[in-house]
């Protein structure tokens, strides 16, 4: 099959559209006027990400509301 050539403008507007064609296995080629060009394909070895330590680490909305009530109280508390 061959490659569907779009300008840089036309892929910004019509992104999912291209983006799909690239996911139904052809290529598509983005002309970026004298910038080198891109070529958008799918690419179905990426597996999802995973938390990592930094999303382990993270604290819910409950627990930051609870420091910040804990952090007023012993503020209040002190004078």
């Amino acid at each position: 099959m061959k490659p569907l050539e779009v300008s840089s403008t036309e892929f910004r507007s019509n992104m999912k559209f291209y983006m799909d064609v690239a996911v139904a296995g052809q290529e598509v080629i983005i002309q970026r006027g004298n910038d080198p060009a891109l070529v958008l394909t799918e690419y179905p070895q990426i597996k999802p990400m995973k938390p990592d330590a930094d999303f382990a680490r993270g604290i819910s909305r409950e627990e930051i509301v609870k420091e910040i009530h804990n952090d007023i109280d012993r503020h209040f508390d002190a004078q």
